[in-house]
């Protein structure tokens, strides 16, 4: 799923699902192209372009949760970063006026 870089988390969220929307769309309208060119008595001919379709969208789905695992991941370390910087800060202010 290509997304920009430089955006904001929430940008960057929105790209992704719009990517894989997008996927998801296409991958739906190849499979009713699929299943238009076979013939409708063809029982397992469209039995397997409908398991090829789940298990795309499948495979799909996992990549945009494994992306959203690792944006979640990367945005909480950087939100526990600030906040132990905070915290030093804090620390550092607080030894500073004990020291006065």
């Amino acid at each position: 799923m290509p997304v920009q870089a430089k955006t904001t988390t929430k940008q960057y969220i929105e790209q992704v699902y719009a990517a894989f929307n997008k996927h998801c769309e296409e991958v739906h309208a190849e499979t009713v192209k699929k299943l238009r060119a076979t013939a409708p008595d063809d029982k397992e001919a469209r039995k397997k372009i409908l398991e090829d379709q789940k298990k795309e969208l499948n495979e799909t789905l996992a990549e945009l949760k494994a992306v959203l695992h690792a944006k979640t991941k990367e945005t909480r370390e950087r939100m526990e970063k600030i906040e132990k910087q905070r915290m030093e800060k804090e620390f550092d202010l607080e030894e500073q006026l004990a020291s006065i």
